[in-house]
């Protein structure tokens, strides 16, 4: 049987699902509060807008009003230092140009080009008349550009008139305060009419905000003009838009709720029922579609790959218990058989040679103890016969010489039966209170690992290696044989009759390690076993 794999994504994804069903109310809830908090911090942050623009215009009257002083101060020295014969100063900070005015009001030459203008004539005729007449004026142009015009008194009746460009005036004065690039419009006015502009105003619709402060020393206004909706941070600007996003939000999550319960409440059901039905063995169950998400869909197919594993396992586990059997019967066989064959008829000759030495014992006493001699090589061959049976059924070398020993004793017994070179090493020391039933899984894996290279691999040499190590024991045993091709999974050991990897597969599992085989036809093989210390106490 094809099993294969529905979509990860669409709208029928459990993970867009999970989103739009569970998420997205509580992401509702969020909107709405964060819609709350927006406006009212959209309120806080327009007061301090507005009070930011009605500071910077301050601020910007106040240096304009500092500079118009010096510039009157200056103008005032200029005046003071005026000469008899009326020669018209120079000075870097009236770059609108000067003009000199005798006692009687005539101009003289060289004059500015404004010099003769009717708002010089009156502003003339006011400082004339008192020191408070003498409010500097502004003149305009028709292109647009406008002066500051100051007059101050000279020691001869002179008058002598500079000029400043207003708009220096108020770019210097911006630079200061609020940048130029800033988004902005700032104004300067006397009475109705715009003496200066500086900067560019959007079409905000209404939405802006301004400052305003008097100019001490002139009588005008400077008005600061900025739009609220550029001042804004961009999370504010969305605030408008979170009301209509909270209702299709809401939408959303109806919608979402039609499609869990019908894509995942209901499949999820469906699902439990068929692993109920196949927990009782009805496996069909589970191979018909619950047409539910993707990841359900796909907890299906990955429950039937289970049961198929299991079923594999279940088999495999059904022939590793029928190997076994078989080779305890076996192995009774042997033991029945070399019994029989050997040790009791052994016995039988023992006997049959004590019945003729007593026979022997009255008349011919030499002969008896002759015969008797005999005895000696058969009782021998029986107990050591009798010890290698017993040390086949257990390993007492573990009780009476201890793990290491007894390892190093089975290597070097099953290689000199086997005429190969063997070799045996030890990597650190072993802690105490190791548990003995982790000894007899070491010494029982190494044992079936040694009979399947003799039996099978056809080494030349073979290298057993035991390392003691802070949470476990590891083992490695290497020989130069034939290989053969590993199984990729352990079901297949049964399968392919590797039932001696096969038990130690099964004894590594259950001390909670590993064991991984490396083998290639023609390179030898290598079996590596991890044992942990704490799954076996």
């Amino acid at each position: 049987m094809k099993l294969t794999s529905a979509p990860r994504f669409g709208l029928r994804s459990l993970r867009v699902q999970l989103l739009l069903w569970i998420a997205l109310p509580a992401t509702i809830g969020l909107l709405a509060l964060a819609l709350v908090e927006l406006i009212g911090h959209e309120r806080a942050m327009h007061d301090l807008v507005v009070t930011r623009a009605q500071d910077q215009a301050q601020a910007v009257a106040a240096l304009l009003d500092a500079q118009i002083v010096r510039l009157q101060e200056g103008l005032t020295d200029l005046a003071h230092g005026l000469d008899t014969e009326n020669a018209l100063p120079t000075s870097p900070h009236f770059t609108g140009g000067l003009a000199l005015y005798d006692a009687q009001g005539q101009l003289v030459p060289p004059g500015a080009v404004w010099a003769a203008d009717p708002a010089v004539v009156e502003l003339l005729r006011r400082v004339r008349a008192g020191p408070v007449g003498g409010t500097p004026t502004a003149l305009v142009f028709e292109n647009g550009s406008a002066l500051i015009l100051l007059a101050v008194v000279g020691h001869a009746g002179q008058i002598l008139v500079g000029a400043a460009p207003v708009d220096a005036l108020v770019q210097a004065s911006m630079a200061r305060v609020a940048p130029l690039d800033s988004p902005g419009q700032l104004m300067i006015l006397a009475g109705p009419d715009v003496i200066a502009q500086v900067g560019r105003m959007e079409d905000v619709a209404g939405q802006a905000v301004r400052g305003e402060a008097a100019v001490m020393t002139t009588g005008w206004h400077v008005v600061l003009v900025q739009p609220w909706a550029m001042m804004r941070a961009p999370l504010l600007r969305i605030g408008s838009t979170v009301g209509a996003v909270v209702l299709i939000a809401v939408a959303i999550s109806g919608l979402a709720a039609f499609f869990g319960l019908r894509y995942v409440v209901q499949p999820l059901r469906r699902l439990n029922a068929a692993a109920v039905k196949a927990g009782w063995g009805d496996m069909a169950s589970l191979q018909q579609p619950v047409k539910g998400v993707a990841e359900i869909e796909e907890l299906r197919l990955a429950l039937v790959r289970m049961t198929e594993q299991v079923r594999r396992y279940q088999q495999q586990l059904h022939s590793y218990i029928d190997a076994m059997t078989l080779g305890q019967e076996e192995e009774r066989k042997r033991l029945a058989r070399e019994l029989h064959d050997e040790t009791v008829q052994t016995l039988i000759a023992l006997n049959q040679q004590i019945e003729l030495a007593e026979r022997e014992l009255g008349h011919s006493p030499p002969l008896a103890a002759q015969r008797l001699q005999t005895l000696r090589p058969l009782v021998t061959d029986s107990v050591a016969g009798l010890r290698r049976q017993i040390q086949a059924l257990r390993p007492l070398y573990l009780e009476d010489l201890g793990f290491v020993a007894a390892l190093e004793m089975l290597v070097r017994q099953n290689t000199q039966q086997a005429g190969v070179i063997g070799d045996f090493e030890v990597a650190g020391e072993p802690p105490p209170g190791v548990s003995p039933a982790l000894e007899i899984t070491a010494f029982r894996i190494v044992q079936e690992a040694l009979h399947n290279t003799v039996a099978h691999a056809q080494p030349s040499w073979v290298h057993v290696e035991v390392g003691f190590e802070q949470a476990g024991m590891s083992l490695r045993i290497e020989d130069d044989g034939v290989g053969f091709d590993v199984p990729t999974h352990p079901f297949l050991l049964a399968q392919q009759g590797h039932f001696g990897l096969l038990g130690m597969h099964e004894r590594t599992q259950a001390h909670g390690g590993r064991l991984q085989v490396q083998s290639d036809v023609g390179k030898g093989t290598t079996v590596d076993v991890w044992l942990p210390y704490q799954a076996a106490l």
